[in-house]
């Protein structure tokens, strides 16, 4: 993690949330408002994820995912995001219109897909880390639990890492490997999004089979789209978030839906996007 230390620099304006680890802060850094995650545990374990969520976080550059603006020894400074998250959005409007889910689910899943080709997996998407702009574009945050394959795993085997009502089966079972877990997770906040509820409530009695997914009352090419991410086994669901993607703006044509925005190409990853760091 670079030497560089913002503390000096930046002004506090208010604790936004605190947890047993992490403090988040709202604060002024050159005449604009930032946050600053600050690391309060001194855990092996939570220090080691603190420093691999800001390698991470550097790496990827993208309209759809979070700027990550430095880091520092026990600290991350992150752009501010104006609006709300969709955990707030869900809450106050209950379900959402089947096109307004869609347009928010192509943004997660267009910034899911970058960070795929550059081999990471965020391991937590849910409704409380997207954030939603005024303008409508939505941004995947927090890559606390994610996975960068082209680094030294710092996870202990066997750990299981996420959300249990977001969390796809096999992350149950510890694998953090899987990159299609990712999109058993968007297709879930997809059917809560238009549902107005997690698909189970209970994960974990649908994951031993004790519980089944039922009806989702949505057009029949959103129902098809929703349930093919949320097949139990991996292999069942769709090779790539990519191929998601596509699927997905094939089914906003399926409904009528038109205004698909190309402005922003998936490029293949560069040997400077796969680097790793020591």
């Amino acid at each position: 993690m670079p030497n560089t230390n913002f503390d000096a620099k930046l002004d506090l304006v208010r604790v936004l949330s605190e947890s047993s680890s992490v403090r988040v802060e709202l604060a002024f850094w050159n005449g604009r408002q930032v946050i600053r995650k600050r690391l309060i545990s001194s855990a092996p374990f939570m220090c080691s994820r603190f420093v691999r969520e800001g390698e991470i976080s550097q790496r990827l550059e993208h309209p759809n995912i979070v700027s990550c603006l430095g880091a520092w020894e026990g600290g991350l400074l992150y752009e501010y995001l104006e609006g709300t998250s969709l955990r707030e959005y869900i809450n106050l409007h209950g379900t959402v219109p089947e096109s307004v889910a869609l347009e928010m689910v192509r943004g997660i899943l267009s910034g899911v897909a970058y960070a795929h080709v550059r081999g990471i997996y965020h391991l937590d998407l849910k409704p409380d880390n997207v954030m939603r702009l005024p303008c409508g574009r939505v941004k995947v945050i927090d890559f606390g639990l994610a996975k960068d394959i082209s680094l030294k795993e710092i996870t202990r085997e066997g750990d299981r890492l996420g959300t249990p009502h977001y969390m796809a089966p096999e992350q149950f079972q510890g694998e953090r490997c899987e990159p299609r877990s990712d999109l058993f997770s968007v297709a879930a906040i997809l059917f809560e999004l238009v549902m107005g509820k997690p698909p189970f409530s209970n994960p974990f009695a649908w994951m031993y089979g004790k519980a089944l997914l039922g009806p989702i009352n949505a057009h029949p090419a959103l129902e098809h789209f929703i349930r093919w991410g949320l097949m139990q086994d991996p292999s069942l669901r769709p090779d790539t978030a990519l191929e998601y993607l596509i699927a997905l703006e094939r089914t906003m044509e399926m409904l009528g839906l038109d205004g698909v925005d190309h402005t922003y190409k998936l490029r293949p990853a560069s040997s400077q996007d796969t680097a790793g760091f020591a």
